[in-house]
């Protein structure tokens, strides 16, 4: 880092500056800029959107008070789910802060230029955005426009490195891009930098059964945690139970194997080749089983019969809406003998043979083939439960093996906020214009991520809580500058 006087020492004069230009960070923008307010983004990354961008719907409860319903009562609703869901364990003011700033975000976004569809058909309460596959980067891209509309300053490839503080008081961001240091001066700044999923040591640090050797493949931005180191390095207190929001999606490498390798009918075996779970209760469930699996992986197996069994079937609308139309069931075949031909897949006659690529003794994959198929012949898994209609011997060569593990999408906290967004300090007090948004901030989930009641929320909270930073900002500078 270059030394104050040096000559590639640049300054930066704005109101608020955003640290992050995904979802949160650039709702946040957008709407300080609208309030008459010069922002300056940074942004780590060379392109704009972060993870959002890989967003699918977007969590709102609609506003209801054209249609003769009483929002309360709805909010009411959706407020218990969350609160029931994660056992009270989060801070209630923020989620309820943020399920009834979800009734507008449509019609926000839509002044931003964005386009909706009609509510998801498989989740009624999360919107999808027009046009064809996932809607993040529509979003992304409109707000993107927004920002050069509205004169905003974005710094691409620039990474902040701590926040600026003057005689205890907050006064912008250092940033660093190349060689180059970068004194941003502002009245407020907010915090967006997407988590730490990319960061090992953190996630190490906040979950202790993650392991050096723990083969989690990451499907979002490796976001180093920029945001809680700077924030933690001026005060900033923790909220002591972070989140991993891990995806549907098993098998990371081809959507078509992952897809079959979820079917209910499998078996899912750990690296010692015994099971650990009922394979049909379900996504968001079984990911908590996966993640307690030595190595954080697990081989799906299945037979011939049950293959061809499910291809018959009919997606589920979801499921469907995440493949190119029309290659269900064509694809499948093709995309299990690449993926064997690299060595992430296993087709035998013989499950000595799987059992040797899995690196398993052969004995226990026999027992555990054995057992389960006597399950299926008294029609009783006596150890899972597993549903009767569910349990298919394992009897028909070819047999497959595919090696699924852990898809980590993003982190969650773990910066404490209170419902205006402010970063708490260790004796509970805001941080006189600080701001945290998005995935950076705790507080709003625990345990396992909540897809079955507030679909798209992680998407839905980011957005909402950019806005609500940005216009909590804007009312601090103007009552303080």
């Amino acid at each position: 880092m270059t030394s104050q006087g040096d000559t590639t020492n640049e300054h930066v004069q704005a109101v608020i500056v955003v640290v992050g230009g995904g979802g949160s960070g650039l709702a946040a923008a957008v709407t300080a800029a609208e309030k008459g307010s010069k922002v300056v983004v940074v942004e780590v990354l060379k392109n704009l959107g972060g993870n959002s961008a890989m967003a699918h719907g977007l969590f709102n409860i609609k506003d209801l008070s054209q249609e003769g319903t009483d929002n309360k009562t709805v909010h009411d609703e959706y407020f218990k789910k969350a609160m029931d869901y994660a056992y009270w364990r989060t801070n209630p003011r923020l989620v309820r802060t943020l399920i009834e700033k979800s009734g507008d975000i449509v019609a926000w976004l839509e002044k931003q230029g964005v386009k909706f569809e009609k509510e998801n058909p498989f989740y009624p309460s999360m919107y999808r955005i027009s046009g064809k596959g996932r809607g993040g980067p529509y979003v992304m891209k409109a707000l993107a426009k927004r920002c050069a509309e509205l004169n905003i300053d974005v710094l691409l490839n620039t990474r902040a490195r701590k926040l600026l503080v003057e005689g205890g008081k907050l006064k912008g961001v250092v940033a660093e891009r190349e060689d180059k240091q970068i004194q941003i001066h502002a009245g407020s700044v907010i915090l967006a930098t997407g988590g730490f999923a990319g960061n090992r040591e953190l996630l190490k640090k906040y979950f202790p059964s993650v392991k050096d050797e723990d083969e989690i493949y990451l499907m979002g931005k490796p976001n180093q945690g920029d945001g809680l180191l700077m924030g933690t390095e001026i005060g900033a207190d923790t909220d002591g139970s972070p989140l991993l929001e891990i995806a549907s999606l098993i098998f990371p490498w081809s959507t078509h194997v992952s897809l079959t390798a979820r079917n209910p009918r499998t078996i899912w075996v750990n690296k010692h080749g015994e099971r650990f779970v009922d394979e049909a209760v379900g996504f968001p469930w079984f990911t908590n089983a996966i993640f307690r699996q030595p190595g954080k992986i697990f081989y799906a197996l299945f037979d011939e019969t049950i293959k061809q069994a499910f291809l018959k079937e009919e997606l589920s609308p979801f499921d469907a809406s995440t493949i190119p139309p029309g290659s269900w069931p064509s694809q499948v075949d093709k995309e299990l003998q690449l993926q064997a031909e690299k060595g992430k897949v296993k087709i035998s006659r013989s499950w000595d043979e799987i059992a040797q690529w899995m690196g398993t003794e052969p004995g226990v994959l026999k027992t555990t083939i054995d057992e389960y198929n006597a399950s299926c012949e008294q029609g009783h898994d006596p150890i899972f439960a597993k549903d009767r209609e569910r349990l298919l011997k394992l009897d028909t060569p070819p047999y497959y093996g595919c090696k699924c593990c852990v898809n980590l999408l993003v982190t969650h906290g773990d910066i404490r906020i209170n419902h205006h967004m402010e970063i708490l300090d260790r004796q509970g007090k805001p941080i006189a214009g600080l701001y945290a948004v998005g995935d950076d901030t705790g507080d709003v989930d625990a345990g396992t991520y909540n897809i079955i009641d507030l679909p798209g929320h992680s998407f839905g909270f980011a957005i909402n809580s950019g806005r609500i930073a940005g216009e909590n900002a804007v009312e601090f500078v103007n009552h303080t500058l």
